[in-house]
């Protein structure tokens, strides 16, 4: 299994990554009564948004990676989109000249 629960004071999100969906309970109404027995029920929406990526991750980037390798993936682009990150990662420690 894995999954994940996230909970806030409006709603339980539920994050299935082996199906690869998310599942949104948002509590709406209760009510009880008690009278002698007690009775409680809850009204609860559910939400199932659309997930864009389907795929197993790590295939999906060895599939990724190995189109970059053929040539059928911009490589430039890639390198581009990526330096930002080794940019803010080096800025916060330095990469020392060994």
């Amino acid at each position: 299994m894995r999954d994940h629960l996230i909970s806030t004071p409006t709603a339980l999100y539920e994050v299935d990554l082996l199906r690869q969906d998310v599942t949104v309970y948002r509590h709406r109404a209760h009510s009880q009564s008690g009278d002698g027995s007690v009775n409680y029920s809850a009204e609860t929406i559910v939400d199932i948004p659309f997930v864009r990526h389907r795929g197993e991750p790590l295939a999906l980037q060895l599939i990724h990676f190995l189109a970059l390798l053929n040539g059928t993936e911009d490589s430039a682009h890639e390198r581009a989109s990526i330096l930002p990150a080794h940019e803010v990662a080096c800025a916060i420690e330095p990469v020392s000249a060994v």
